[in-house]
């Protein structure tokens, strides 16, 4: 009795998938065993302290625009592959802040925003990344009346 070949054809492709399985669960044990031995790192995922950091002047003048620096930075060091959107929150509800923003490889980890605070007293800047494990910076500044003419 012959077997058909659309068998034949199945019993191939399943026995490629598991070869291929078996070899890379093989690489993820022996990879396993090396990070345990001390001998390479692994990095999964969320495991670091991210955080973006917002360097922008103490004082502002109230309606004047001024520059902000959103550096994200992973387990002490700048991160240069950041991809996640980041948006800008304030206590100053008259603020004009940026639109969401993606990093860009240009970017480096690091883009310089325009920002204009309204209300003079001490505001709150908080700059957060939308991914899927959140991670935020906020600075204080304090918002000056402008000069008035005499």
């Amino acid at each position: 009795m012959a077997i058909p070949i659309s068998y034949n054809i199945r019993n191939l492709i399943v026995r490629k998938t598991t070869t291929l399985m078996t070899g890379a669960g093989i690489a993820m044990t022996v990879a396993v065993l090396l990070a345990v031995l001390g001998l390479v790192s692994l990095s999964c995922g969320t495991a670091g302290h991210a955080i973006l950091e917002i360097s922008a002047p103490a004082t502002v003048v109230a309606g004047a625009p001024f520059s902000a620096t959103v550096t994200a930075t992973y387990n002490g060091k700048r991160d240069t592959i950041i991809n996640g959107p980041i948006h800008f929150t304030t206590s100053d509800k008259a603020a004009a802040l940026p639109t969401l923003y993606v990093f860009t490889a240009a970017d480096a980890g690091s883009h310089t925003f325009t920002l204009t605070l309204v209300t003079p007293g001490n505001q709150s800047m908080t700059v957060s990344d939308y991914d899927a494990t959140p991670i935020a910076g906020t600075v204080n500044i304090q918002v000056s009346a402008p000069a008035t003419d005499q």
